[in-house]
């Protein structure tokens, strides 16, 4: 049973328009599903025994010939495909699961056995990133997290990082170098894997599903049909985290196989009720407007204006008039304010592989992210009947630069004929590069009290990326007795918006006659330690800020938001390690930036500054 999405959904689509085709010449359920050169392979499945049978669909012809069977009879298996190969992974058959791998040439017509899937399961879904076959989920007694990954370039397993919760009869797709699985039984959550981290990610809630099978189409995941009598479409877009409601099959069914032939989705087999034996219908579904939607810049710099386009693709047979589109902001509405668009407003008429644009240009008022839904929609020019195209992307509104000053003295007092070094240091707790920062000194009182020793080191101009520190240092010597104040400032550039940026801070020094040591110089301030905080950005339950400890002490650590408000202060008691490491806890942390800042006392009563650094907290619900 299918129940309401608590994500942003878009209004119901005309989209795919479904036509009967050809059936399978055998009746089955829980089967397999592969395309190799635009033909479609029905793998195994059940009809009251358990099937080895192969039967190809040709979609241009809409006939149905058989093949080699399987060596292993089986149910509930998935099948994918590597360099035209097909791949008969796990299922079941009387009483046991199975890990048994068949690859199937269709050149050739012949099966040969491959290394077995160490987990013995079936319910499974697989999906292949760069050559290699990720096997998801299933079922051997209990629902499993089992991910397990197969390289038929070696004919070897390998264990990766298990889902985030068991779920069965599941749904896997690739779109950009990700993988997305979208919860069968015993799950509602959309999770995104990333195998360069070996890492999943919780992305969105989804609806319910129960024994569902899905596709990959023009970067989303199709999701049809559920146990028992549902018949519909949804569609998953990951680029911008939403669901699209697509229009349902004409047969409600469940465990069907599914195949993608250009722009046609083709439904096979499946079983309508828990005690049906299995069906022979096919039926296709055709993106008769195929639509994609980008906006830019990315990201896009708070101030400016960025652009969204729309292109519409008419992938059917026949002429498409009167296209007409529009555009929502599904969230971060409060961010930017529509300024032109659609341009142009309609399109009249749009010829079979034609492709046309929509753009709009909205102003970004705020940070933060944005996530837009375009639909457009039109008439068959045949049959008469609408056709509609939907689309989503989001992107992110980065803050401007913001310069963060601190002025710092190598000593609160000196005396005539010592020296001082006055350090200014400038951190951009913004969210977009400060170019052309400059620094400058200026002594509003007691000027004649102290002399410049060189000039400012760097002397700039220097580019601070967001989360940025750089320091600034000037030499004085000190000359008479009295009190210099001191002002400093850094001067940039917004990379983003071509803004000016300023931060600036105050100091003073207390000059004393007559000197205890007249003309010995003070010794430098020791440099401040450089930090980082790893991994990044941090994830529930936290990571490290990690740093130098030159000796053993205590490391005082203040965690500051983009407000400069104190969120937590943490101390700890270290000995002297080259890696030093403190544990940041962010579990009950906002997502968003954030500024480390600290220092190091140690044992023999010096101290240390540690130099600020920007993190980013991530994936917190």
């Amino acid at each position: 049973m299918l129940v309401t999405l608590a994500v942003p959904r878009a209004a119901p689509a005309a989209e795919p328009v479904w036509t009967t085709r050809a059936g399978m010449p055998t009746s089955r359920y829980d089967l397999a599903g592969a395309v190799v050169n635009g033909k479609i392979y029905a793998i195994g499945g059940y009809n009251g025994t358990v099937r080895d049978n192969v039967e190809v669909y040709d979609s241009r012809a809409d006939t149905w010939t058989t093949v080699a069977s399987m060596p292993t009879k089986r149910q509930g298996l998935t099948a994918a495909v590597v360099d035209s190969v097909i791949y008969a992974i796990g299922g079941y058959n009387t009483g046991s699961e199975l890990g048994t791998v068949e690859a199937y040439n269709p050149a050739t017509d012949s099966w040969s056995t491959r290394a077995s899937m160490p987990t013995p399961r079936h319910w499974i879904s697989s999906a292949v990133m760069g050559g290699t076959i990720y096997v998801v989920g299933g079922y051997n007694g209990s629902t499993l997290k089992t991910v397990e990954a197969y390289d038929p370039a070696t004919d070897s397993w390998m264990t990766k990082a298990s889902l985030p919760s068991p779920t069965r009869s599941i749904v896997a797709g690739v779109i950009n170098g990700k993988l997305y699985t979208i919860a069968g039984n015993d799950g509602t959550t959309v999770f995104e894997y990333d195998r360069d981290m070996d890492t999943w990610t919780t992305k969105s809630s989804q609806a319910s599903w129960n024994y569902p099978s899905g596709t990959v189409v023009n970067g989303q995941i199709y999701v049809l049909g559920a146990c028992c009598t549902v018949a519909n479409v949804a569609a998953y877009d990951p680029a911008a985290n939403v669901w699209l409601t697509k229009t349902s099959m004409p047969t409600a069914r469940y465990t069907i196989a599914v195949g993608v032939v250009g722009n046609v989705i083709y439904a096979i087999g499946g079983r309508d009720n828990p005690s049906a034996a299995g069906m022979t219908v096919v039926e296709a579904g055709t993106l008769v407007l195929s639509a994609g939607m980008d906006m830019s810049p990315r990201p896009v710099p708070m101030g400016t204006s960025l652009q969204v386009v729309l292109t519409v693709t008419n992938s059917g047979a026949g002429q498409v008039t009167g296209l007409s589109p529009s555009l929502s902001v599904v969230s971060g509405a409060s961010l930017v304010g529509l300024s032109t668009g659609p341009v142009p407003p309609t399109v009249a008429s749009l010829s079979p592989g034609a492709a046309a644009t929509f753009t709009w240009t909205f102003n970004a008022y705020a940070a933060g992210m944005v996530t837009l839904s375009a639909t457009v929609t039109g008439t068959d020019a045949d049959t008469g009947g609408p056709v509609v195209g939907m689309a989503c992307t989001s992107g992110t509104v980065e803050e401007e630069a913001h310069l963060e000053a601190a002025l710092a003295l190598s000593s609160p007092s000196a005396s005539v004929g010592q020296w001082v070094k006055v350090m200014l240091t400038v951190t951009n707790t913004g969210g977009t590069n400060a170019n052309g920062v400059m620094p400058a000194l200026q002594i509003n009182a007691g000027a004649g009290l102290v002399a410049a020793q060189g000039t400012v080191t760097p002397a700039g101009p220097v580019t601070l990326v967001p989360g940025g520190v750089q320091d600034f240092t000037w030499t004085y010597s000190v000359s008479g007795g009295g009190l210099v104040g001191f002002t400093a400032t850094a001067a940039g550039t917004d990379a983003g918006n071509g803004n000016a940026v300023l931060g600036s801070a105050d100091g003073s020094l207390t000059c004393q006659r007559p000197a205890g040591n007249p003309g010995r110089p003070m010794p430098p301030t020791p440099d401040a330690v450089s930090m980082y905080v790893y991994p990044h950005p941090l994830k529930c339950p936290g990571g490290n800020a990690v740093f130098q400890m030159p000796q053993s002490g205590t490391a005082t650590l203040r965690i500051l938001n983009m407000r400069g408000q104190v969120v937590k202060e943490i101390s700890a008691e270290l000995a002297a390690s080259p890696r030093a490491e403190v544990f940041i806890d962010c579990r009950d942390a906002k997502n968003g930036a954030y500024l480390i800042q600290g220092e190091l006392a140690f044992t023999d009563g010096t101290s240390r500054r540690l130099k600020p650094y920007k993190f980013v907290v991530a994936g917190n619900r």
